[in-house]
């Protein structure tokens, strides 16, 4: 389901829309009736496509474009008014709107273009981002054939690695531990990124076979201090050829992003 944001200040308007958007299974709509609160919210980023109205009090929908696309990137914007100035069109696509919707007419028709608008301002993002995804897929593994071809001691390979995971797949910390068998630990050998104390607070232990010495974990977003387990249970994130297991703090509020078993990697 897509969680849709539709700023407008006519509150009738934004519960009628609501109403016919939301006839879809695919949408849910959230309103509001100020672009400059939803702006301090802070919670733009969560949405999935925003729906704007250009004549607003305190921020218009061409000021609330460009502030969005300042903040918040590439999050699909639709501008829906009654506005139909040509010069309006024009200066909203100028910005970074990905369509631009004139109020009016046969309200089901209307509503239906809006939906479909919506739908595919979303898919052609995603397009985008999966192609981003491959490429830096590609890019991270030609580099990881590289190392392995060239790095044959294992300290060496497994720094690379961090580094190539970091600066080309695009985490923001990857480190790679040993599992000591005797104390039942995960024991960092290598890493690479925003460290910032992390490692200094790690307590992982391994309570299930791991099948394998080494871990590699992955972490996308700021890490806190880790203490948690390394085991099997629970759902598995998969790669080719591996299995990888999420690391369960004890806080329970947060998970590395993915941890992978390392085995029978030519050491």
């Amino acid at each position: 389901m897509y969680r849709v944001l539709y700023v407008d200040d006519e509150p009738d308007l934004l519960a009628i829309t609501k109403l016919f958007l939301e006839e879809s299974p695919d949408f849910s709509i959230e309103t509001a009736t100020n672009a400059s609160d939803v702006l301090e919210s802070g919670n733009l980023s969560s949405y999935d496509a925003i729906i704007s109205d250009y004549q607003m009090p305190e921020l218009d929908g061409i000021a609330f474009l460009k502030e969005v696309r300042s903040r918040f990137g590439d999050i699909p914007f639709i501008l829906f008014t009654g506005r139909g100035r040509e010069e309006i069109a024009i200066e909203a696509m100028n910005n970074g709107a990905d369509f631009y919707i004139q109020k009016g007419g046969d309200p089901q028709a209307q509503f239906a273009e809006l939906m479909h608008k919506i739908r595919m301002a979303i898919q052609r993002r995603e397009s985008a981002q999966q192609l981003v995804v491959q490429n830096r897929l590609y890019s991270v593994l030609s580099a990881a054939n590289k190392a392995v071809v060239h790095l044959r001691k294992k300290k060496e390979f497994f720094s690379e690695m961090c580094r190539i995971l970091v600066e080309i797949g695009g985490f923001r910390m990857v480190w790679i531990g040993l599992a000591d068998t005797g104390k039942k630990k995960i024991v960092p050998v290598s890493w690479f990124g925003h460290i910032d104390g992390y490692l200094e607070n790690l307590n992982i232990s391994t309570v299930d076979d791991i099948r394998g010495r080494a871990v590699l974990f992955l972490e996308r977003y700021p890490p806190g201090p880790v203490h948690g387990t390394l085991a099997r249970g629970g759902p598995e994130m998969r790669v080719p050829g591996h299995r990888g297991v999420p690391v369960r703090h004890r806080d329970r509020k947060r998970r590395s992003n993915l941890s992978l078993r390392i085995k029978n990697w030519l050491f």
